[in-house]
């Protein structure tokens, strides 16, 4: 038999009698304390004697930020104060152990004497009560900004019967960033993290299918939200994420003075807290629709524009020098070995970080070899450029002969040209000079052989196997002047 020793609650007994014995007995629950009798949660909030020493440091003050536990978030007004006076330390420079100056000091002591009336404070526990298949239920997320923090607030609002009621679910309040950002940047955080806390309410209390309706004070972060223009990086990447997690068209304009949102994005004491009873929702929201305020607010264009995705044309003028390293090495072989650690470098950084190759490239020859055929290909390109250029065009180059066919050379070969001789299987430079001594014509008078002499002797030769030098115009008169004689005296 399983004893439930642990277990509290709010039940009554089969006589009739309340199962807690005790009226104002106080249970602790995640750091909040229940009170059973009432149904209601509040923060216990006990000032030890360390806190009335001095002095005052930033060390105490985190210290006594983090003594007031609230997950809900209904006291993040009150706690946001101290966290503001921290960040003003860190823009001091002030150390942990450093006594805190007065003007900080006093407000931290003004702020410690009123958190006593957290205390008093009490909020129910269930936020839905008597639910009927009528009861019409809605979410509805405020966010606001100010100076120096943003804050997001959840509430429930439930319709049954025509009765209104309306309770906080969840609220969180962020201290700015320490490097100013403008007011319309510090709204669309706030609305980031409205979104976040919307998502998870939903979620965790299987609250999907309910309406949402987001609220916010500022039409320019609206217009962002809902906007389809390009944004720049910082506005684009949390209206992005607000529309995954909220549909652009639940969200609707507030005005300020309206926004229940505004006490925890400038924070208050713990008074001004009581007194408020802001998790109660605003009153207008306890209203039917047909009721709540109506905003026609425009936009401020220019700040709209500012946050605009920017494309940048830049000419640049600049004069690319060609790094020829193989000039100012005069070793071969470091040549060879300099060449090899560029490649390297150049293929380990398109391979992933375990495929690279870090081994001595002395036991490595097969990187030596291409870095050697690299090497000469340079060379190449640097003292045949025109041929080079030709063949990456992929154009055939026939050396200094000209590939004519057989009706062009029958034109181009005359008498008394000199021509070089073609043989199988013998090297074009090795083709010995003939001079053309005479024309034979075929039965049909086009030219088919010709008769050449050489030093050994007279020949006859078809024209295919003849290949005229490839020199032009006057070049090529002045060339077969000069070579006339040498060719005749072979003869």
């Amino acid at each position: 038999k399983f004893n439930l020793r642990g277990w509290e609650h709010t039940g009554v007994s089969a006589g009739g009698k309340s199962t807690i014995l005790e009226e104002e007995k106080k249970v602790p629950v995640l750091g909040l304390i229940w009170k059973p009798n009432k149904d209601t949660l509040s923060v216990n909030w006990e000032e030890t004697s360390k806190f009335n020493e001095t002095p005052i440091t930033k060390r105490k003050i985190l210290s006594a930020v983090h003594r007031i536990f609230d997950p809900i978030g209904f006291t993040c007004p009150v706690t946001l104060k101290p966290k503001i006076l921290l960040q003003e330390c860190w823009k001091l420079g002030v150390t942990w152990d450093t006594e805190l100056p007065f003007s900080i000091s006093r407000k931290f002591e003004k702020w410690k004497e009123q958190l006593k009336c957290l205390n008093s404070l009490e909020i129910p526990r269930c936020i839905t009560k008597e639910l009927s298949p009528n009861s019409e239920l809605s979410l509805h997320v405020f966010c606001d900004a100010s100076k120096t923090a943003y804050a997001s607030c959840v509430f429930l609002r439930t319709e049954i019967d025509g009765t209104i009621t309306c309770q906080l679910v969840q609220a969180r309040a962020r201290v700015a960033p320490i490097k100013a950002i403008t007011i319309p940047r510090l709204e669309l955080l706030a609305c980031t993290i409205g979104s976040r806390l919307a998502n998870t309410t939903k979620s965790d209390l299987g609250l999907e299918d309910v309406p949402i309706c987001c609220w916010s004070d500022s039409v320019n972060v609206l217009y962002w939200i809902k906007g389809k223009e390009n944004w720049g990086t910082f506005v684009n990447y949390r209206v992005q994420e607000i529309r995954r997690l909220t549909n652009p068209e639940d969200w609707k304009h507030i005005a300020g003075i309206l926004n229940p949102a505004d006490l925890p994005s400038r924070g208050c004491s713990a008074e001004e807290l009581t007194e408020s009873l802001w998790w109660e929702g605003p009153s207008w929201l306890k209203k039917p629709r047909e009721e709540w305020p109506l905003s026609e607010a425009c936009p401020d264009f220019a700040i709209i524009n500012s946050e605009r995705k920017r494309t940048v044309a830049s000419t640049i003028n600049s004069e690319l020098k060609e790094l020829n390293y193989l000039s100012e090495i005069s070793s071969y072989e470091k040549i060879i070995r300099v060449t090899a650690r560029i490649f390297r470098f150049y293929n380990n950084i398109r391979k992933q970080q375990n495929d690279r190759d870090f081994g001595d490239l002395k036991q490595d020859l097969t990187q030596e070899t291409d870095a050697a055929e690299r090497v000469l290909k340079i060379v190449q390109t640097q003292s045949f450029p025109i041929d080079t250029n030709s063949l990456i065009s992929q154009i055939q180059v026939l050396g200094q002969l000209r590939n004519f066919s057989q009706s062009q050379k029958a034109d181009v070969i005359k008498k008394s040209d000199i021509d070089l001789i073609g043989e199988t299987n013998t090297k074009g430079i090795y083709w010995p000079l003939a001079k053309v001594m005479k024309l034979i014509p075929g039965r049909d008078g086009r030219v088919r052989v010709v008769e050449v002499s050489t030093g050994g002797g007279s020949f006859l030769r078809p024209i295919q196997r003849l290949y005229p030098l490839e020199v032009s115009g006057a070049d090529k008169a002045v060339w077969q002047k000069r070579n006339t004689k040498t060719v005749d005296d072979r003869v």
